[in-house]
């Protein structure tokens, strides 16, 4: 899996994966709705900020 973080000391720490990385992002601007908090159930925030980070998984891969 690919990293959200560089290791450039090559420690091989286990760090945060980028898909998750990627999802706490979606997560913030889905929750940033002034009606977020009233109209969206914990579990489409959870499942649809995945299914960003995949979207944004695929479109790295297509760019390299």
């Amino acid at each position: 899996m690919i990293k959200a973080f560089a290791d450039p000391h090559n420690t091989q720490e286990h760090g945060m994966e980028l898909r998750d990385w990627f999802a706490g992002l979606a997560m913030q601007a889905i929750l940033s709705r002034p009606d977020a908090r009233f109209t969206t159930s914990l579990g489409f925030v959870g499942a649809k900020s995945y299914q960003y980070a995949d979207e944004m998984m695929r479109a790295r891969e297509i760019n390299e």
